[in-house]
């Protein structure tokens, strides 16, 4: 009998977690936050702002009068439901790229980015304030490295996630997973 109310409590308990989950979600709105022009644009992440909108950043693709490509970052933000209210763009004369956005409890911005820096690309955190304005900006690694995912910690500090590679004593080079915790 024990365990039968067992089995009971647990399917009582998880059935709607599963149920919900089974279900074929529907779509409430489709934006394009896009300025129509054809291009490899992308967009990396997105986070829920705390005024109840939306934060993406990604990569923006446009043409250099000499007909090479020039990336730049995008950071776009949008009402609930979807409307954009502003479009900011960071990075220098080359390729750079938006990866990931994390919305601060002060309604402050953290961009993680890869610019090309004195000839080489390295990871980049900016900060910027709730209007996409810069307060500061900080290359982390080295050029061996390169990171696209961030998240808070308890701490308040930021834990990165990203490769790194480096040389072997054997002079080959190799690659892994590389986590950086900053304050």
């Amino acid at each position: 009998m024990k365990k039968i109310l067992s089995l009971l409590f647990i399917f009582l308990f998880f059935y709607p977690v599963v149920s919900l989950a089974a279900e074929e979600p529907s779509l409430i709105s489709n934006k394009e936050l896009s300025d129509g022009i054809v291009s490899r644009n992308s967009h990396h992440s997105m986070a829920t702002t705390n005024d109840g909108g939306f934060i993406n950043i990604g990569t923006k693709v446009y043409p250099l009068p000499n007909g090479y490509p020039n990336k730049d970052i995008v950071l776009i933000k949008s009402d609930a439901e979807g409307n954009v209210e502003w479009e900011k763009h960071f990075g220098s004369y080359d390729t750079d790229e938006g990866f990931s956005v994390m919305v601060l409890p002060s309604d402050e911005y953290i961009l993680l980015t890869s610019m090309y820096l004195n000839g080489n690309h390295q990871s980049v955190l900016i900060k910027t304030d709730s209007s996409g304005n810069v307060i500061w900006q900080k290359t982390i690694g080295g050029i061996f490295e390169g990171y696209n995912d961030i998240n808070l910690t308890k701490d308040n500090g930021f834990i990165l996630t990203g490769r790194g590679r480096g040389y072997a004593p054997d002079g080959l080079t190799y690659s892994g997973v590389a986590l950086k915790k900053l304050d």
